[in-house]
């Protein structure tokens, strides 16, 4: 959730945008039931971008959105990690 507020932060992306977001992630989570979560941040990325296509009239860029993330989390979550999510 900390990640998905961060992204609409950084692009100015509404609340709504947001919530949506997290929305999206939580249902993700709920159908995937007991298998292995995918990395939570690849999925707040995805979730993210999914809720500003449907909310927002200008779409992030995957590659801006990964640039937010330290060298820990690039490590962990690829661009192609994030469009299989997506």
């Amino acid at each position: 959730v900390e990640f998905v507020f961060y992204f609409c932060a950084c692009f100015s992306f509404k609340e709504e945008t947001a919530y949506s977001a997290v929305t999206i992630a939580d249902r993700y989570l709920n159908a995937l039931g007991a298998e292995k979560y995918p990395d939570l941040i690849c999925l707040a990325t995805a979730s993210t971008v999914l809720a500003a296509k449907i909310k927002m009239h200008t779409r992030p860029s995957l590659k801006m959105m990964l640039k937010l993330f330290n060298k820990e989390q690039r490590e962990m979550c690829n661009l192609a990690e994030v469009i299989k999510l997506e």
